[in-house]
């Protein structure tokens, strides 16, 4: 067994845990072992005026949260030939209320670390399982024959800034009405763009594997077949917020998810 928890700056907060053994049973021998991994803080840039407190969806931090646990097993049964089975469940959550939107240079400058007010609805949330199941089995000790199946899912959705005023953040920025409703000193909307994913894979693959001499020379021959199959799901919506000139969002409205951009693709 394992632990390990840190604490550091701006709540930087860390945990790492595992447990696991062997046992020999009167079937063959089996093996264990439970892991958890978990990190976050609040972030060290800091939103103009504070904004995102009980503002619509924002959070007033600027950090992110991680966890992963993990489930690993095997047995080595009590056969004529080498046997192993194996199997791995692993699960990741991720939550964080980071932007692509930065800064002007001239505000850089000044402070590096801020974050313009009309950012804080920007967050990403995703989460992945993986998970396979392996045999490998010794048929001599010059060949084997491991075969694996496997799945993977991997869902995001990523709620970025995409509009200011009506139109695209590089532009927007440019000008000063623009740059005053992104900093939340100026009335106008924010248009947040949710890119929202969801990847699956599946499928299943067998390599055998002989090892041989001819003549002085030594060689290996790996033979492998695969069935694979993987798709992308993609369903986005748009949020409008518009705000006054004092930064405080006065309305809000939001598409159905899939009404824009939405595609399967395999």
């Amino acid at each position: 067994y394992y632990l390990k928890s840190s604490w550091g700056s701006f709540n930087e907060m860390r945990q790492h845990a595992y447990f696991g053994n062997q046992e020999m049973t009167k079937y063959g021998k089996v093996g264990y072992l439970i892991e958890i991994f978990d990190r976050g803080n609040n972030g060290f840039k800091v939103l103009d005026n504070e904004f995102g407190k009980n503002v619509g969806r924002g959070e007033a931090d600027t950090g992110f949260r991680k966890t992963e646990p993990m489930l690993k097993m095997s047995f080595e049964p009590k056969s004529a030939m080498y046997q192993r089975f194996e199997l791995k469940m692993g699960y990741s959550n991720l939550d964080a209320n980071e932007t692509y939107t930065g800064i002007t240079d001239d505000d850089f400058r000044q402070d590096p670390n801020r974050r313009y007010a009309g950012t804080r609805f920007d967050e990403i949330e995703s989460t992945h399982t993986r998970n396979y199941l392996r045999h490998f089995l010794e048929i001599n000790k010059n060949t084997s024959l491991v075969t694996t199946a496997y799945g993977n899912t991997f869902s995001r959705s990523w709620q970025k800034l995409n509009k200011v005023g009506g139109v695209d953040i590089d532009e927007a920025i440019m000008t000063t009405t623009g740059l005053g409703i992104i900093r939340g000193e100026t009335a106008g909307s924010l248009e947040v763009k949710d890119n929202n994913r969801t990847y699956y894979l599946y499928g299943i693959q067998s390599n055998l594997s002989h090892k041989m001499k001819i003549g002085e020379t030594d060689h290996k021959l790996d033979i492998g077949v695969r069935y694979h199959y993987d798709q992308i799901r993609r369903l986005q919506n748009k949020d409008t917020y518009t705000q006054d000139a004092n930064g405080y969002i006065t309305s809000h409205t939001s598409t159905m998810y899939g009404e824009e951009g939405n595609k399967l693709q395999y």
